[in-house]
């Protein structure tokens, strides 16, 4: 909508504008953009729209920056929008996810050549300035690295280690951990002597960290949809999300307990953990035959299903 807006006030991107990680549903104009987006799902989706879908940018006339709700990880891609972009940079965003910030303290920097508010948001552009110190920096958390963007990207999530802690010490056979974030749960998986592990993320720059942080002959690391089935698998492991942008999705979650159920062996088990206010004792007991709540708190819940029924 503020694209569209600012296209008919003028704004001219160039003949070839590449947007980084817009959200499903976004609207261009009437242009036909090249996306950029490293998330297997949303890259999926574009090239559905009948779009060109990169994992990598490449120079064009304009650079399009979607914010999302990491500052930091909206930093890093203002700063490589600027470094392949050779005219504009435009930045779009809703105000809950802080564009008002990023304008501000663009505008200490330099001139902002256009701006529009609209639809609770705003969209601005610019061009010729230095944010060469918002690239992107990894980090390590408990001896891995992990980059901004990522689920809890700064502290091994509280709801992650209580799974860790309430795992078996002698996981078998073939494991897989679905929705590996940067491979703090991996890790603890193949510490717990998996014959293979499998960690399934959708995000590559999940996939990248995991690689590089995880060196061990049993571990396979796929860039996919965790909750398309695969398998078989004797155990799955996960921490799945439940948001889509700000809202609560549960139904996502949800998703990866039934991908789960259809992936394990007959005499599977699934491991999750979950936020205690997160409905999902009852498609857990639709697609399992034993449920058990092993461990419990003000905060998070963790399962324990075994027996996948058909579902």
């Amino acid at each position: 909508m503020r694209l569209s807006f600012a296209l008919s006030q003028g704004l001219d991107p160039g003949k070839k504008l590449i947007v980084l990680r817009p959200p499903a549903g976004y609207d261009f104009g009437g242009i036909k953009p090249v996306i950029i987006h490293r998330n297997v799902v949303a890259a999926r989706y574009w090239q559905e729209q009948g779009l060109r879908v990169s994992q990598e940018p490449m120079p064009a006339d304009a650079v399009l920056v979607c914010v999302s709700r990491a500052k930091a990880h909206t930093q890093a891609l203002i700063e490589q929008a600027s470094r392949f972009s050779t005219g504009l940079v435009i930045v779009d965003g809703d105000k809950r996810d802080g564009v008002d910030s990023l304008y501000h303290s663009l505008a200490k920097r330099g001139e902002i050549a256009g701006n529009v508010t609209k639809a609770r948001g705003r969209l601005f552009w610019f061009r010729d300035m230095d944010v060469s110190d918002w690239a992107s920096a990894p980090q390590t958390v408990d001896g891995l690295s992990t980059v901004p963007g990522l689920f809890s990207a700064q502290r091994i999530d509280p709801g992650s280690a209580m799974l860790a802690s309430a795992l078996p010490s002698d996981l078998a056979g073939h494991v897989a951990d679905f929705g590996a974030g940067w491979g703090y749960l991996t890790r603890e998986i193949l510490r717990r002597g998996a014959a293979r592990v499998t960690a399934i993320e959708a995000e590559l720059d999940g996939v990248e960290a995991i690689s590089s942080n995880l060196s061990d002959p049993r571990l396979q690391v796929v860039w996919e949809d965790a909750t398309i089935a695969r398998g078989p698998f004797d155990t799955v492991v996960t921490n799945p999300p439940f948001h889509r942008g700000r809202a609560d999705s549960p139904e996502l979650g949800q998703a990866f307990i039934r991908s789960a159920a259809r992936s394990l062996k007959p005499r599977g088990a699934l491991w999750v953990v979950a936020n205690r206010h997160l409905p999902y004792e009852k498609i857990l007991s639709s697609a399992f035959h034993d449920v058990n709540t092993v461990q419990s708190t003000g905060s998070y819940k963790v399962f324990h299903a075994v027996s996948p029924r058909k579902i």
